[in-house]
């Protein structure tokens, strides 16, 4: 007997260091595609990295936020104290995690 699938949903925990912040990144992806993926949720977790290398970085301790994307747009990103750059390196990161996620580009 052989068995169809008709979509494949997988669900990731990851973590990314990316231009300084830490992510980390929760997801529920349709990856019945081979060569890309439609996010179905996305969480991401950031916090600053103020020293050290993976996995024993020092994190900023206000210094975090919490990004999640709704199918539509990112919401959320209230950070306890902002950074320097108001956190836009950290929203940037966010974008290019969730975009690499879609083109299928983060390794499963």
């Amino acid at each position: 007997m052989k068995v169809k699938l008709n979509n494949k949903i997988e669900i990731v925990s990851c973590e990314v260091a990316l231009d300084g912040y830490l992510h980390t990144v929760s997801y529920q992806a349709d990856t019945t595609e081979e060569k890309t993926a439609k996010v179905l949720q996305f969480s991401d977790n950031v916090a600053r990295i103020i020293q050290g290398n993976a996995p024993d970085y020092v994190l900023a301790p206000q210094q975090k936020a919490t990004y999640q994307h709704n199918g539509e747009h990112f919401t959320g990103g209230q950070w306890e104290e902002l950074p320097d750059d108001g956190g836009m390196a950290a929203y940037s990161g966010v974008r290019k995690i969730y975009n690499m996620i879609e083109r299928g580009e983060i390794e499963r």
